[in-house]
């Protein structure tokens, strides 16, 4: 069974390097044996990181910025995501972490801005400032975080100009020596400075089998309006 799972494992080659593909599916079994991401890929990463750094440092000043995301979820029970609603949100500084905050002050679920010091991007930004080869998967311990950002569907990240869609998925190490994939997540980040948005995402999604019954999953979609 292990040999028949592995050899389904989707794995190309790009620059003389391997770049991981990572599958649709939730439940899906990954090699953990680490794989170099192509140059391409190094190159888009390194350009979302560059602008995560330029708002990182912008943020003290964007401190009541608004910003306002379509937002829709799907609870575990549901078949589909529910209708978008406009939801207003405000960058705030929280215990010296900087998040979006509803007109209530509780906190928008993808509440992380993403910066140098928080977030999914912050573990990839640090393996790629120590090593310009970033490999995929890194080690959580006994988690996995794979990368990538091709193969991406425009289903869960619709391209657009001057953006990069990052898809990462996250799964536990299983008896087999796989990881089993819990979680998937799909960012896109503007690279765009003439808007003010660089380093920002634009559009997140991300569906989940934590928490949820054996065949179920939960979801949340953002995109900023």
């Amino acid at each position: 069974m292990k040999i028949f799972i592995l050899s389904t494992l989707l794995v190309t080659f790009s620059c003389g390097k391997m770049d991981l593909k990572v599958g649709d599916s939730l439940g899906d079994f990954k090699s953990v044996e680490p794989l170099s991401l192509g140059d391409q890929q190094i190159n888009l990463l390194n350009s979302v990181c560059s602008g995560i750094v330029q708002k990182t440092n912008a943020l003290p000043l964007l401190i009541n910025t608004n910003l306002t995301f379509s937002y829709s979820m799907k609870a575990c029970a549901d078949s589909a995501f529910s209708g978008p609603l406009d939801v207003p949100t405000t960058i705030q500084n929280i215990n010296n972490s900087y998040r979006l905050v509803k007109s209530d002050s509780s906190a928008f679920y993808f509440s992380d801005l993403e910066t140098t010091d928080s977030g999914t991007m912050s573990l990839i930004c640090k393996q790629l400032t120590e090593s310009a080869n970033l490999q995929s998967p890194i080690n959580l311990g006994v988690e996995y975080l794979f990368i990538s950002t091709q193969g991406i569907s425009s289903e869960n990240c619709a391209p657009a100009t001057n953006e990069v869609c990052i898809e990462v998925s996250k799964g536990t190490l299983d008896p087999s020596g796989l990881a089993k994939i819990h979680t998937k997540e799909w960012v896109r980040f503007s690279l765009d400075s003439t808007k003010g948005r660089k380093g920002f995402f634009t559009s997140k999604k991300q569906i989940s089998s934590l928490a949820c019954p054996e065949g179920k999953l939960s979801g949340h979609k953002a995109l900023l309006k």
